[in-house]
């Protein structure tokens, strides 16, 4: 199990290209002559912070980048999971997440000697809904944090990056450092070609993993003319890419969150981990500089698991399992 576990988290910590980068070309870096502060770079635009199925940080390697505007939501969805059955425990588990995104800065003009400032804030807003047994009954999760990273260009295909990735994951019935969960990661972005490019590094997050350090390898891979391999935060998918705007594919993805909850009159950690099997697309609305893209998934869960920790997350003290069910997501990624 504990092999497992390290390799779930390794896999957790694999951030992948964002889905901004549906389109063909790979246009992350400058030509000759670009005016500077203005080139294209890669950025973080995974959400801030908080990634938005596992509270990892999410590294983008080389996604075409077509800006974005500060305080204005760039990343908006609606996810469902259920109806699951709780093995043994005559209940059944239905989760709902709101999310969103808000960027504070643009990193094609956020420039201090050559590196870029890309700042974002995420909230998720988490309903569990238990019918019949209600022993998971956990309404009202809240998470929020950012996402504050640097990068800094080498050469014209290749660059450093930095981030720190704090967030605040709760019930709000408990308020104490308890609520508060850090990280960062630190990695090396690489073209290779039009078909290849990739990201080596490291991730931390060292209250949230018990100072696990996971190395990062993200790949996105033109393997056939019309279909990529892509590494998504923890999603492992093939991609058809015959149309710039409407593609589709297969995915594999798996999912953690955790946040520190009032139960049963004490401080507790409670974990929420599922594996999921679907497939997804994107559609963009609004060919042209502004682009609107409408995301859906459609898929079934499976390894549900609900775990409650103690308030320092050393010992598990109630453990459910729940069976497969539906899982659908729906969305909006706005490309300025």
């Amino acid at each position: 199990m504990k092999a497992t576990r390290l390799l779930m988290s390794v896999l957790l910590a694999c951030g992948g290209m964002a889905s901004a980068a549906w389109d063909d070309g790979y246009n992350a870096y400058a030509g000759d002559g670009a005016v500077p502060g203005s080139e294209e770079v890669l950025v973080f635009d995974e959400p801030a912070g908080v990634d938005p199925m596992y509270s990892t940080p999410s590294v983008n390697s080389s996604a075409s980048y077509s800006g974005q505007h500060a305080f204005t939501p760039n990343d908006m969805y609606f996810e469902y999971l259920g109806n699951m059955t709780l093995s043994g425990q005559g209940a059944h588990v239905r989760v709902s997440n709101v999310f969103l995104t808000m960027p504070f800065t643009n990193p094609k003009t956020a420039v201090w000697r050559g590196w870029h400032l890309d700042a974002k804030l995420s909230a998720r807003l988490t309903n569990i809904h238990t019918s019949g047994n209600k022993v998971v009954d956990e309404d009202r999760l809240y998470t929020v944090g950012m996402n504050v990273a640097v990068s800094h260009a080498i050469g014209q295909h290749a660059q450093f990056q930095l981030g720190l990735t704090p967030q605040f994951s709760t019930d709000f019935d408990v308020m104490s450092s308890q609520n508060f969960f850090w990280g960062g990661y630190m990695a090396y972005s690489m073209k290779a070609n039009d078909r290849f490019s990739y990201t080596v590094g490291l991730a931390f997050m060292p209250d949230y993993y018990k100072n696990y350090v996971f190395p990062v390898l993200n790949v996105r891979w033109r393997y056939a003319p019309n279909w990529e391999m892509r590494v998504e935060a923890s999603r492992l998918s093939a991609v058809n890419v015959t149309s710039q705007r409407f593609q589709w594919g297969p995915f594999f993805q798996w999912n953690s969150s955790m946040w520190t909850v009032h139960r049963k009159g004490e401080t507790q950690q409670f974990r929420m981990t599922n594996c999921i099997l679907g497939m997804g697309a994107e559609y963009n609305m609004t060919p042209g500089t502004t682009k609107v893209m409408l995301l859906g998934d459609l898929g079934m869960t499976f390894y549900n698991t609900f775990r409650v920790r103690d308030k320092h997350g050393d010992h598990t003290l109630e453990k459910y399992h729940s069976h497969p069910g539906l899982y659908g997501r729906l969305g909006i990624q706005v490309h300025f």
